[in-house]
């Protein structure tokens, strides 16, 4: 089975709900297991550990881009920033 991770800014509910569909419309494929936060992190797990695992042990990185999304990416600021960072360097490597 293929891992896909799904990279995304938190915008707001509609946002968040437009990627909710999206990653419950890909998990309905069985080759993909579909790493998001909204299914596998609670607020008792290590945010950043989720996401370097994430980064570095799924097959594919998806990224929903949204202008916010690209603002955080370029000033690596918050969870983005350090999964653009993550990305990055799995990419030269």
């Amino acid at each position: 089975m293929k891992r896909i991770f799904i990279s995304y800014s938190w915008d707001g509910k509609e946002h968040e709900d437009w990627v909710r569909k999206f990653a419950d419309s890909l998990e309905e494929d069985h080759a993909y297991h579909v790493v998001w936060d909204r299914y596998d992190l609670d607020s008792f797990s290590d945010k950043n550990f989720f996401m370097e695992d994430a980064v570095i042990n799924s097959d594919f990185i998806l990224v929903v881009a949204t202008g916010k999304y690209k603002e955080k990416a370029d000033n690596r600021n918050g969870g983005v920033g350090l999964e653009t960072y993550l990305a990055t360097a799995r990419h030269w490597e």
